[in-house]
């Protein structure tokens, strides 16, 4: 069965409200755009050297967004099962043209042909990608403000699970 995805936020969303005690908002829009991201699961995250051997698997699909169940990630810490991540990647490849280009044990990333191009518009999906994958804020941009505007008119999304 296909997952509710707006379900899983409210319930996701629900939860967070209660292990938090105060709730800091979404932050400040930062002054500078942030500068574009790229594919980035080829280097070495400490020092941005390319890694001497990488990988690459053909996978029996045509739909990336089923990547995460063919490979079955997810389902550990705060990863979500590979059946969300899918929901996710097909909702998202079908709002925003978002493609998964790279997947690695801990790390999905998307080239993406029809991004937010609004404030109110990426704010609203850095909510939803924080819902989903926390630690692209609280240990990457800061705050949902910051994801948002990196996330406001690109072409490359990345998630992280510690």
């Amino acid at each position: 069965t296909e997952l509710d995805v707006d379900g899983w936020l409210a319930q996701r969303l629900a939860e967070s409200a209660e292990a938090e005690e105060s709730s800091t908002g979404d932050g400040d829009w930062p002054a500078e755009s942030p500068a574009p991201g790229e594919i980035s699961s080829h280097r070495d995250p400490l020092t941005q050297e390319p890694y001497p051997v990488v990988c690459l698997a053909r996978l029996p699909t045509t739909h990336s967004w089923e990547v995460p169940i063919l490979t079955g990630m997810g389902d550990w810490n705060e990863c979500p099962d590979a059946s969300v991540l899918a929901a996710f990647a097909h909702r998202w490849q079908l709002r925003y043209g978002a493609e998964i280009v790279s997947a690695t044990h801990d790390v999905l990333e998307f080239t993406v042909s029809d991004p937010p191009t609004t404030r109110e518009a990426a704010l609203e999906l850095a909510r939803e990608q924080y819902l989903l994958c926390a630690d692209i804020v609280d240990q990457g941009h800061g705050s949902i403000a910051h994801l948002a505007a990196a996330l406001q008119n690109s072409n490359y999304w990345y998630f992280w699970w510690d």
